[in-house]
């Protein structure tokens, strides 16, 4: 077996004070003629999770089942943490060689990643790691070696440049064009064997090398090419421009609009990250998948081994699939990380390898060769929402601004970061045109939820739900290799969140997972609706529920019995018209005069939640 984390080294000297605390007030309790089953309840409960959050981050690395990789001799593929990265990976010890037989056409290429794990190493900058590559056909034989240090050091002339253990996997390529024998079966070998710049004995004990996401792609001047951009609390830019009479330029936002579809009444189905990040991966809402709940363990919170992700559908069909995330949000564990071939979590969101727009240009430029899926989790618009840091800088901020936004007046800052993550999606589209990849790039663009600023969201809100936080922008630009989408009208009302799921698999011209068909998202009953849920809070017991449609949004707070999947009361109800500039109006909550509207769609809303309920009892 294989450990899961390399390099995370605070986080687990954090889990291991957490838990020696716990323990030490325990054992100081019983100290004083108390003992554990004396503690009270929630003392006892937090001891437990802290001692069962330290097994799981200590847990082995789990197995990787997905046959897109390159099949070596006697090595298994194990989901590890290496830095910012989750890949599929298998180690080797230092003079191992690993052996496959391969197959490569002429428009065929390798491509893999080498990291070195974390051991101590005495003289570490003395330290280079050797590699070797064997390809070895009936007819002839072709060798190819390189070296890097250990850790960049001040001698490096024997090495092709810089490296830094633990940040960065190296990264390779071999097209068969290159190989300059014919194209056949190959015996590929691979061997690492460590050296030692002065020339001194090398140690017996040194790290062991994690190989990457060996695969074999097809190469062609024109690949099907997907990006995915969501963006952090964002509420649909033209939207707020209306709403807020407040005209900006726009340039990244309006070439995919012109270009592509937009669809202005689009809705999250979900208020938060958490659900967010489950239902993009699997097109589910989030009560047939039921993450969302910001209060639990990870270990207790985990994508269900049943469900298809977005990723592992791409990755089978010949995508290479990467993501480049912000913040501990997004923690692997819970698993969305299946079927990626690197999915990167940097740990703030302001750090200098967090999405931006100089490493998304290099990620498209490294997967301008093969078929891609890239996805993108862009932070510009959460609170707070100015970051004063090296990532960020120079930037130059008016002081009429900041003074505005120190009097919580947010509205003249988020136009300015929305010009910001404009830029970044402008250079996104620059990249592709450059590389000559943009006709061949489906693009989806939208919002995990919108923005939550003061004084319409505080924490515990009773109605999360309101437009701003809801409404965010879709918009699709088709590629020129996809099958055509069944658009319809862009301007019914949309479900954004749970739509990119079926607008990418259906652009692949993929098969749906065959649960898919028995699913409300296929139901003519729901066609003519968006909706979105807020699954437990305020309270764990609580799941609230809009239902919009061309001119009515109703909502209304059920209590739940998330055990047996029961609704057992519903609460709160409010409905809402458009008011004539298109927006509803929700400070007129006109409920009392609307008993027969409310009875249909609280019909509507109960058959909704119940059909996803017994969905998730049934599949997951």
């Amino acid at each position: 077996m294989s450990k899961r984390y390399y390099f995370i080294n605070q986080r687990k000297r954090s889990w291991l004070i957490r838990f020696l605390i716990n323990v030490g007030k325990n054992i100081l309790g019983a100290a004083f003629g108390r003992n554990f089953k004396e503690l009270p309840n929630t003392k006892r409960k937090k001891l437990t999770t802290t001692i069962n959050n330290l097994l799981f981050n200590q847990r082995n690395a789990e197995e990787i089942s997905l046959n897109s990789y390159i099949n070596f001799e006697n090595k298994k593929y194990y989901e590890i943490e290496y830095g910012e990265y989750t890949v599929p990976a298998f180690t080797l010890k230092n003079k191992e060689n690993v052996k496959a037989k391969i197959s490569l056409n002429k428009n065929q290429y390798i491509s893999l990643g080498f990291g070195i794990l974390d051991e101590k190493v005495k003289n570490i900058e003395d330290y280079h790691l050797l590699l070797k590559f064997f390809f070895k056909s009936d007819s002839n034989e072709f060798k190819r070696q390189f070296s890097f240090p250990l850790n960049r050091g001040k001698t490096l002339l024997k090495t092709v440049g810089s490296y830094f253990r633990g940040k960065e996997f190296l990264e390779v390529s071999l097209s068969a064009e290159s190989l300059e024998i014919p194209f056949d079966e190959y015996d590929l070998t691979i061997e690492m064997i460590y050296e030692r710049n002065s020339k001194k004995p090398v140690k017996k004990t040194l790290p062991k090398i994690a190989i990457k996401s060996p695969r074999v792609f097809d190469k062609h001047k024109k690949n099907k090419k997907i990006i995915l951009i969501s963006c952090e609390s964002l509420t649909d830019p033209y939207w707020l421009q209306s709403f807020y009479d407040n005209q900006i330029e726009l340039p990244g936002f309006d070439i995919l609009v012109n270009d592509g579809v937009y669809f202005p009444n689009s809705y999250s189905q979900q208020d938060g990250t958490l659900p967010f990040m489950s239902t993009m991966s699997t097109g589910l809402f989030s009560t047939q998948h039921l993450l969302g709940d910001y209060s639990k363990p990870i270990f207790q919170h985990q994508l269900h081994n049943n469900v298809n992700t977005l990723s592992e559908l791409l990755s089978s069909s010949g995508f290479s699939t990467e993501a480049v995330t912000p913040q501990g949000r997004w923690d692997t564990s819970y698993g969305w990380s299946r079927g990626y071939d690197s999915f990167k979590v940097t740990k703030c969101a302001w750090d200098d390898s967090a999405p931006n727009s100089n490493n998304l240009s290099n990620l498209i430029l490294k997967n301008k060769d093969n078929s891609s899926f890239i996805f993108a989790h862009i932070d510009r618009m959460h609170i707070p929402l100015l970051q004063f840091v090296p990532s960020q800088s120079p930037s130059l901020h008016n002081l009429e601004d900041l003074h505005r936004l120190d009097s919580k007046n947010f509205y003249p800052t988020i136009f300015n970061q929305l010009k910001k993550l404009d830029k970044i999606i402008y250079d996104i589209i620059n990249t592709l045109k450059y590389s000559n990849q943009y006709d061949d790039t489906l693009i989806v663009l939208t919002g995990d939820h919108g923005i939550s600023v003061p004084p319409n969201w505080k924490k515990g809100l009773e109605f999360p739900q309101y437009e701003e936080h809801i409404r965010v922008p879709y918009i699709i630009k088709e590629a020129s290799w996809g099958k055509k989408l069944n658009i319809g009208d862009p301007k019914r009302v949309n479900n954004a969140s749970t739509r990119i799921f079926q607008d990418i698999i259906s652009s692949a011209g993929l098969n749906f997972p065959q649960y898919f068909k028995n699913t409300s998202q296929f139901n003519e009953n729901f066609k003519d609706y968006a909706f979105s849920e807020t699954i437990f809070h305020p309270s764990i017991s609580d799941c609230g529920l809009s239902i919009i449609s061309k001119d009515v949004k109703y909502w209304f707070n059920c209590k739940m019995n998330w055990k047996t999947l029961d609704i057992q009361s519903t609460s709160n109800e409010k409905i809402f018209f458009r008011d004539k500039n298109g927006n509803f109006d929700e400070k007129n909550n006109v409920i009392n005069e609307n008993k027969s509207m409310r009875s249909n769609y609280n019909e509507i809303g109960v058959e909704f939640l119940k059909k996803n309920l017994s969905f998730h009892s049934e599949n997951f």
